[in-house]
């Protein structure tokens, strides 16, 4: 039997991605990726339930024989592991920020005959009502904190736990500048340079 491959991103299965199952029990067996929350987070993804439950949602669709976790937005891992005959997913990867992965997608197929799927994406009041209400969840004050938290983890090791000493979120009281400078053996000036550009990063990742 051919072999299908789609990944999911998503905190709900909804009628596109149904639409897409669908389409990909055309062709053969169903593999999905869980894009993992490291991924997603640095994809501007930001998941409101856990990633078991988000691989477990995934796991109790009937038409899906295989579950495996995606770690990158590139699929070039997935697809040298498993080698799918076809790689499906939505057709609005055929423009903007997401072409570029399908652009990757296809190039890694074509090493070897495999090929895309695109599917008509579905945009239905069904789920537009869905968008609206992640979004809605998103900015309840916990998730922002959350949301938060996820952005900070993506920072680099040492402006991640820079950030931490200096705002109170490493389990104790917020450090001056010099408390923080002498805790990592690093300048005063150099601790200024990078909170500055660590919080750069964040503000660009919270407003993108």
């Amino acid at each position: 039997m051919k072999r299908v491959y789609t990944c999911f991103c998503t905190d709900v299965i909804h009628e596109g991605h149904r639409n897409i199952i669908r389409e990909a029990g055309k062709y053969g067996e169903l593999t999905i990726g869980v894009l993992s929350d490291a991924a997603m987070i640095r994809f501007n993804r930001f998941p409101t339930i856990s990633f078991e439950e988000r691989m477990q949602l995934v796991k109790d669709i009937p038409e899906v024989s295989n579950v495996v976790v995606q770690d990158d937005v590139m699929y070039d891992k997935v697809i040298e592991e498993l080698r799918p005959d076809y790689v499906i997913h939505g057709d609005n990867w055929q423009e903007g920020a997401l072409k570029a992965i399908r652009d990757n997608v296809e190039g890694l197929l074509k090493t070897y005959g495999g090929e895309i799927i695109d599917v008509p994406y579905t945009y239905n009041e069904e789920v537009k009502r869905i968008d609206t209400r992640i979004k809605e969840k998103l900015a309840m004050p916990e998730y922002r904190r959350k949301r938060l938290r996820q952005l900070i983890e993506g920072l680099p090791a040492r402006e991640r736990k820079l950030i931490l000493l200096r705002y109170g979120m490493a389990g104790q009281p917020p450090l001056t500048q010099l408390e923080t400078a002498q805790l990592l053996q690093i300048s005063r000036s150099y601790v200024s340079r990078l909170e500055t550009h660590a919080l750069e990063q964040l503000r660009k990742a919270w407003h993108s």
